[in-house]
């Protein structure tokens, strides 16, 4: 009988790497997610020039200032309930109440974002801007919380890296010219939700986490348990990107 509670708790269970490493990789992970499109900027911006470049950079700022709405606080809330789980079962429902909710920011954020298609600063550089909104996908696919609460960080860290490097090889070959300016978005987010998707699939195949239907009330709740997250969010954003928008 005892042999038999063993093993029904390594099935349940995830070993993590150590809370040192984990941070660790996280850190490599953001230097790949920010740090790659730094290095390439000085070869966008000699290939599009600076008007061009400069349209992209206002799109991008509106895309994450949106990309909050979807964020939401999950983060946060998601990598400290997540940790908090003592069953596969448990991390699996946290994951899909999160992933569903954060489908349905997603939708909101579509819709805002189009209705600012209306406006005559983003029809200016309307295929640009449609473009740009795919970013908003990568914000809810992102499974980096669950990755940071399981503590498998290095897999994690290992998909951005190898989506940074896509979006380089593919910035530095299909780049030619200024009139490629409007494709620039695809070529940084398509790498990233393709990476985002495996992400998600290895956590079904390789740590049994797959994503199940949750129910309205789990939704609800994790909305209003993440609220004081996006509220904090929603400050530093207006801080510190606001005037971006509002200077265009």
């Amino acid at each position: 009988m005892s042999g038999k509670k063993a093993s029904d708790s390594q099935a349940t269970s995830i070993v993590g790497d150590s809370k040192l490493k984990t941070g660790f990789y996280g850190v490599l992970a953001q230097l790949a997610i920010y740090g790659i499109p730094l290095i390439l900027t000085p070869f966008i911006i000699g290939t599009i020039g600076i008007e061009k470049f400069g349209a992209y950079g206002f799109a991008q700022v509106t895309v994450s200032i949106v990309g909050v709405l979807i964020q939401y606080g999950f983060v946060q809330s998601g990598i400290r309930d997540i940790a908090a789980c003592s069953s596969k079962n448990e991390i699996s429902q946290e994951f899909s109440t999160i992933f569903y909710s954060k489908a349905l920011l997603t939708g909101l954020g579509l819709i805002l974002g189009c209705g600012l298609l209306l406006l005559d600063r983003y029809r200016q550089d309307g295929l640009l801007f449609a473009f740009t909104l795919t970013g908003l996908v990568p914000f809810w696919l992102d499974p980096s919380y669950v990755f940071q609460g399981i503590e498998k960080m290095r897999l994690f860290m290992l998909l951005n890296t190898l989506a940074s490097m896509v979006a380089m090889f593919t910035i530095f070959v299909f780049l030619d010219s200024s009139h490629d300016y409007e494709m620039l978005p695809l070529m940084f987010n398509l790498p990233r939700i393709c990476a985002y998707l495996f992400g998600i699939g290895i956590l079904n195949s390789r740590f049994g986490i797959p994503l199940a239907l949750p129910s309205r009330e789990d939704i609800s709740g994790r909305l209003k348990d993440g609220f004081q997250f996006f509220i904090t969010n929603v400050l530093v954003v207006a801080y510190t990107r606001i005037h971006y928008v509002i200077l265009g």
